[in-house]
C-alpha cells in the first residue's frame, strides 16, 4: 500500500530552543518520509501575548529542566544548543522581530535553501554562539555568513508594510490553528482533518499517521 503524501506546516521563531530542535529534525524527517514541510516564520512573542502563555524560563525550575532537556536532545539528535548567558536579561528584550521579518522576506523572495541556511544561522546565533540578532548589523553578519543573495535589498525589505503584515498574518494563522508556543506543527493530508502538534518531540506520532516506522535521530542526514 502506497502511503498518501502529507504536508507539514512548521511554525517557528528563532528565540525558541525547541523550535531550533524541531526545525533541524523536521528537515531530516522530510528526507526519509512521504511529507513536504512548509517552513513558516512567525512571532512567538505575539503568541504568548495573545494566549496568556508564558515562556518556561520565567519559572526557575522549568528553565533548569528545559536546559537539561536540551542537553538530552543534543545527545540524541547530534545538535549543539548552548544556554545563553542571560537569555531573559539580554536576548528576550531585544526580540526576534527583525530576524523573523528577514526570514519572511527570504521565504518570499529566494529559494528555500537560503531560508534554511538563514534560519539555521539565526538559531545558531541565539542558541550556540550567544550573539544578538536584533540589530541591522546582526542581520548583515548573518547575510554574509550564509552568502545571502542581494543582502542589502533583503534586509531593507523588512520595513515594508506588506512584509510586516505577512508576518502578522502568519502569526494569526497559527493562533487560529490553536497555537500557544513553538514549534507549532500542522499535519495536513487530503481528505482528512488537519492535526496539530506542539513541540519538537512528536515525530513518532507523525510517523504513525504516515503508517511508517519512526526513523530515529537520522544523524547521518545532512541538510543544506
Amino acid at each position: 500500500m502506497v502511503t498518501k503524501k502529507a504536508t507539514i506546516d512548521l511554525y517557528f521563531d528563532v528565540l525558541s530552543p525547541y523550535a531550533f530542535i524541531g526545525f533541524e529534525t523536521m528537515l531530516r524527517f522530510e528526507k526519509v518520509m512521504p511529507v513536504t514541510v512548509n517552513l513558516k516564520p512567525f512571532l512567538i512573542g505575539a503568541i504568548f501575548k495573545e494566549t496568556g502563555n508564558k515562556p518556561p524560563g520565567l519559572n526557575k525550575r522549568k528553565w533548569e529542566h528545559m536546559m537539561r532537556d536540551v542537553a538530552y536532545n543534543n545527545a540524541y539528535w547530534g545538535l549543539n544548543l548552548v544556554e545563553p548567558r542571560d537569555f531573559f536579561g539580554e536576548v528576550i528584550p531585544r526580540t526576534s522581530i527583525k530576524a523573523q521579518r528577514l526570514l519572511t522576506v527570504i521565504e518570499q523572495e529566494l529559494p528555500r535553501e537560503q531560508l534554511i541556511r538563514s534560519a539555521r544561522e539565526l538559531f545558531r546565533r541565539v542558541w550556540t554562539i550567544d550573539q544578538p540578532i536584533d540589530k541591522l548589523e546582526n542581520l548583515r553578519e548573518v547575510a554574509k555568513n550564509v552568502n545571502l543573495t542581494d543582502p542589502e535589498r533583503m534586509i531593507s525589505m523588512i520595513e515594508l508594510p506588506e512584509i510586516k503584515q505577512m508576518l502578522k498574518d502568519r502569526t494569526t494563522e497559527a493562533l487560529n490553528n490553536g497555537c500557544f508556543g513553538a514549534p507549532w506543527i500542522v499535519f495536513k493530508r487530503t481528505g482528512e482533518p488537519d492535526r496539530v502538534f506542539f513541540g519538537s518531540d512528536r515525530l513518532h506520532f507523525i510517523s504513525e499517521l504516515l503508517g511508517q516506522p519512526f526513523p530515529g535521530p537520522m544523524q547521518d542526514i545532512k541538510i543544506v
